[in-house]
């Protein structure tokens, strides 16, 4: 008598693969959470305790959240201040532009070189 294998099972319980782990709505979390990790590294700024946080079903929340984490004191104010920084550069390009939007060459706002 012939022994042949089984047949893998293919029931509703049959074995999972990635797929089984990722949702369309969390790699929409992971993708904000990169744009913005990536976008702060631009300005040299990190927050270090960023997460994603899951759908909550014991509270009703039903979309994933990204969580920034805590800051201390001072890493607020060092992120705060790089950001700062990076705008006040933006600020300087805008106004160095002419109204066809052509930069001024060697041209520096009054109010940029003044001492606040």
């Amino acid at each position: 008598m012939s022994q042949e294998a089984p047949e893998p099972f293919t029931g509703p319980l049959a074995p999972v693969d990635h797929s089984y782990w990722v949702s369309d709505c969390r790699e929409e979390a992971e993708e904000a959470g990169s744009l913005i990790v990536n976008t702060l590294l631009r300005i040299k700024a990190d927050i270090p305790n960023i997460h994603i946080i899951d759908p909550c079903h014991n509270c009703n929340r039903e979309d994933f959240r990204i969580d920034l984490g805590r800051l201390s004191v001072a890493e607020a104010n060092d992120l705060a201040s790089k950001i700062k920084k990076a705008l006040d550069e933006l600020d300087l390009f805008r106004r160095s532009t002419d109204s066809d939007g052509r930069r001024e060459l060697g041209r520096v706002p009054e109010s940029v070189t003044a001492n606040p």
